[in-house]
C-alpha cells in the first residue's frame, strides 16, 4: 500500500480528502498544525503529525517513506492575509518551498498543490488556466508564488507536480466559528440559529461554488496517471470549479429554498481585498475524466441537514 502525506488533513478539505484517499487504497499520513483543523475529523488509525509545514524538521518527518504529497495546509482567508501578510507569506509560500524540498530529498514521486482562483484578481470574464494573473491580496500573491515553486521543481528536478486552482469550496466540516470562515458556512450557521445572513457589499458579487466532495475526488485523481499540462510538462494548472457562477443574492435565494422558510438578510459595506466577480472553466479538468457530482441546492440541503 502506497503512503500519501496530506498537509492540512485535519481541516475542511483535508479531512474529506483523507477519506477519499483511503477509499482509493492509500495509506494516509497527516501533517497539520491544528490551528484550524480538528483531530476529530480524522479516522482513529490515520497517523497525525502535529507540526508546521514551514518547519524543516516536521516536513522531513512527514514526507518520509511517502509516494505522494497532497499539500492543502495554508492560511486561506483574504481578510486575514490583509491583516497578516507576513504570516500568510510564511505559511503559504515558505511552507510550500520547505515541504517540496523535503519531498524531493525523500524521493517523493508526485506533489499536488491546492491553489486558488484568487490569483486572477478582478480579471473580467470567465477565466481559464491561460488567463493573466493579477493578485489583489497577500493570500493570492502567496499562492501564486507557491505555484511557481512547483513549476520550478518540475523543470529543475523532474518532479511530477500538479497545481489545482480551487474556486469557492463548500461542504460539511467547514467551520463557521471564525471571522474568516467561508460565506456558506457562516450563513448555514446563521440560518440554524435564526440570525440574519450578513452580506458584505450589495450581494451582486459572483462566485463559482464547488462541493468539497467533488474537490476531494479531483485531489485523489491527481495522485495517479499522467497529469502533465498541455505542453507536455509537469507543473500544469487545473481549475477546480463547476463552471457556473451565482451571485450571493442568488445563493441566499437557493439557501432559503433549501431551508424552506424566509431568511433575514443584513447588508454591510464591502471588505477590502474581496474579489467582485469570479467565473471559471473546468474544461481542462473534465478532460481528465472529472465531473462535478453535487449541485448547489443538493449541497446546501446536505449542509443544513448535518449542521
Amino acid at each position: 500500500m502506497q503512503r500519501l502525506l496530506i498537509t492540512g488533513g485535519a481541516g475542511f478539505i483535508g479531512s474529506h480528502s483523507v477519506e477519499a484517499a483511503r477509499r482509493a487504497g492509500w495509506q494516509v499520513r497527516v501533517l497539520d498544525d491544528l490551528s484550524t483543523g480538528d483531530p476529530r475529523n480524522l479516522p482513529a488509525d490515520v497517523e497525525l503529525i502535529a507540526g508546521d509545514v514551514a518547519d524543516a524538521a516536521a516536513a522531513a518527518q512527514a514526507v518520509a517513506d511517502c509516494t505522494a504529497v497532497l499539500h492543502l495546509a495554508a492560511l486561506v482567508s483574504v481578510p486575514q492575509s490583509m491583516a497578516e501578510p507576513a504570516a500568510t507569506l510564511r505559511t503559504n509560500t515558505t511552507g510550500t518551498a520547505v515541504l517540496i524540498e523535503a519531498a524531493r530529498q525523500a524521493n517523493v514521486r508526485r506533489f499536488v498543490l491546492a491553489s486558488t482562483c484568487a490569483v486572477y484578481g478582478d480579471l473580467p470574464g470567465r477565466k481559464d488556466e491561460a488567463s493573466p494573473v493579477q493578485p489583489l491580496s497577500p493570500y493570492a500573491a502567496s499562492k501564486l508564488m507557491a505555484e511557481q515553486w512547483l513549476q520550478l521543481y518540475a523543470r529543475a528536478y523532474g518532479m511530477e507536480t500538479v497545481i489545482f486552482r480551487y474556486f469557492n469550496v463548500y461542504g460539511p466540516r467547514q467551520r463557521a466559528d471564525s471571522p474568516y470562515s467561508g460565506v456558506i458556512a457562516k450563513w448555514c450557521d446563521a440560518v440554524q440559529s435564526s440570525a440574519p445572513c450578513i452580506i458584505f457589499g450589495d450581494g451582486e458579487q459572483t462566485r463559482d461554488f464547488v462541493s468539497v466532495h467533488d474537490v476531494a475526488a479531483a485531489n485523489i485523481a491527481a495522485l495517479a496517471g499522467d497529469w502533465r499540462g498541455e505542453d507536455g510538462a509537469w507543473g500544469g494548472v487545473f481549475q477546480v470549479g463547476v463552471g457556473v457562477s451565482v451571485s450571493l443574492n442568488q445563493l441566499l435565494d437557493t439557501l432559503q429554498q433549501a431551508a424552506g422558510y424566509p431568511i433575514t438578510r443584513e447588508y454591510r459595506p464591502a471588505r477590502a481585498g474581496d474579489i467582485v466577480h469570479s467565473a471559471g472553466s473546468s474544461d481542462r479538468l473534465r478532460q481528465r475524466g472529472w465531473q462535478p457530482r453535487v449541485d448547489l441546492e443538493t449541497g446546501l440541503r446536505e449542509l443544513l441537514r448535518d449542521w
